[in-house]
């Protein structure tokens, strides 16, 4: 719905060695992933949201968790 993934991969782009080194980014990775997973709407939500997209002219797909 908005772009955003509800997770993201943990593997390491080797693109990234000469910038970030790769502990840093596991835990940066997790944190993200933690993040966004306690921020992620509901199953219930989204269904709600998709249910009553119609009547509200797709408001009801912005509302928070």
């Amino acid at each position: 719905m908005t772009g955003v993934a509800n997770t993201y991969d943990k593997s390491y782009p080797e693109e990234l060695k000469p910038f970030i080194e790769f502990d840093d980014y596991q835990t940066v990775i997790t944190d993200i992933n933690d993040v966004i997973t306690s921020f992620w709407p509901c199953i219930w939500a989204i269904l709600i949201g998709y249910l009553f997209c119609p009547i509200t002219i797709g408001l009801s797909l912005l509302i928070p968790k």
